[in-house]
């Protein structure tokens, strides 16, 4: 018969035989497997991300297996690409959705650098704005910030963060420089050669904006812990005060007898920067004369460039009405000479009349476009002065407070 305590003595000693057993097993494990040491995201778009890791192995000459993870969830796995030097790629598979083995044959003996990369989904980010109009309508302030969700991917900490942004050169139509202005007790001026007509302007960025080819490239100055399941809000910039303006637009081709509200400004920085806004949801506010914070509406900003001028929409203006109608039309036959170096036979003639109401208790200005095609020449124009540009002119029209003004003019065109 055994006694007890003969009996308890053999479980202690069979548990820690068991438990040597568990601990050489585990040093097994971890010096085999290997973490990474540094890791960085590149949101790519929407729903993909490249995921790149760094990790110094130790590396035997002749055959090595090599045990890597986590990896995320979201990984695509025929993009998974590991590059050692001196070392070629025999085998890959997974001992467990997040764990990579590598079989590797290796010329060299000692430390080196293990590095892995891999597309993933799972991970998605969208940038938004913020901007304050100040009680005046004289000045914004606009904070840009990238909100992104890792809904797959594995925990990561102290890891570097960017996104790209392809070019849109079509949207790089008109660039206005703005007046230098003095700046005082900043805490990160750009500083610019006033020669160069570009302006001196406050900036507080997280971020540094490079340009690659094609591509904008965003990097978050400083490292981020991005946990499994975290959404995750990170400043990009803020900028206190931009100059903006109020602007009534009146385009009859565009948008029909609609009067529209819009703001107008341009991204003071400068053009040496390559600080780009990238395109985002802006949601607008404003401050009133007696202190309150009213919402303004929802908006988009396209790409804009440094120097380059946005409007953003604001919904129709209340209390201005717009009316545009055709009052003449005539066909004149060419001449043999003017048909045959303009290859038509007629020329047509348009007048057309605006009117223009502000029920408004201050006086207001409409900036109206007319659009042209073709040869074309204005006959006639009241008020006769508008700026004249390829395809348009331009009025300026002043509207005093509670009164009609009008637009009249007959223009040409072969």
């Amino acid at each position: 018969m055994v006694s007890f305590k003969n009996f308890l003595t053999d479980k202690i000693l069979k548990l820690i035989i068991c438990t040597g057993v568990a601990l050489v097993f585990l040093s097994f494990l971890v010096e085999g497997f290997s973490l990474a040491d540094e890791t960085s995201i590149f949101l790519v778009n929407q729903d993909l991300s490249l995921v790149t890791q760094r990790k110094i192995v130790n590396l035997v000459k002749g055959i090595n297996w090599i045990t890597f993870g986590p990896i995320s969830e979201g990984a695509i796995v025929e993009s998974i690409y590991p590059h050692i030097k001196g070392c070629q790629l025999l085998e890959q598979r997974f001992t467990s959705p997040s764990t990579v083995v590598w079989k590797v044959k290796s010329n060299l003996d000692g430390k080196e650098d293990l590095d892995v990369s891999y597309l993933t989904r799972g991970i998605t980010w969208k940038i938004n704005y913020q901007m304050k109009l100040d009680a005046e309508g004289k000045s914004i302030c606009l904070s840009s910030f990238l909100t992104v969700e890792n809904k797959k991917g594995e925990s990561w900490m102290s890891a570097e963060l960017c996104f790209g942004e392809p070019i849109e050169f079509k949207q790089k139509e008109e660039e206005e420089p703005l007046a230098e202005k003095k700046v005082e007790n900043k805490k990160e001026v750009e500083e610019v050669d006033i020669d160069t007509g570009e302006v001196k302007v406050e900036c507080q960025s997280n971020i540094v904006v490079k340009k690659a080819e094609e591509q904008f490239i965003y990097n978050l100055k400083t490292p981020v812990d991005l946990l499994r399941n975290d959404k995750k809000t990170f400043l990009l910039f803020y900028i206190p005060e931009i100059p903006v303006e109020r602007v009534y637009l009146f385009d009859g081709e565009k948008y029909g007898d609609e009067v529209r509200q819009e703001l107008s400004f341009v991204n003071p920085l400068s053009k040496s920067s390559n600080f780009c806004f990238p395109q985002g949801t802006l949601y607008i506010y404003q401050d009133t004369p007696g202190g309150e914070r009213i919402y303004l509406g929802k908006g988009e900003l396209n790409q804009l460039f440094p120097g380059q001028k946005t409007w953003i929409y604001l919904g129709s203006a209340r209390g201005i009405t717009g009316y545009r109608v055709q009052t003449f039309y005539k066909e004149i036959e060419l001449t043999p000479v003017e048909k045959k170096a303009y290859g038509k036979d007629i020329a047509r003639e348009y007048e057309y009349r605006l009117i223009f109401s502000n029920m408004r208790s201050f006086p207001i200005k409409i900036k109206v476009i007319e659009h042209f095609y073709g040869l074309w020449e204005i006959l006639y124009s009241e008020p006769v002065n508008y700026e004249r540009k390829e395809d348009k002119i331009i009025y300026y029209l002043d509207v005093p407070a509670n009164s009609k003004r009008k637009i009249r003019y007959r223009v040409k065109i072969i």
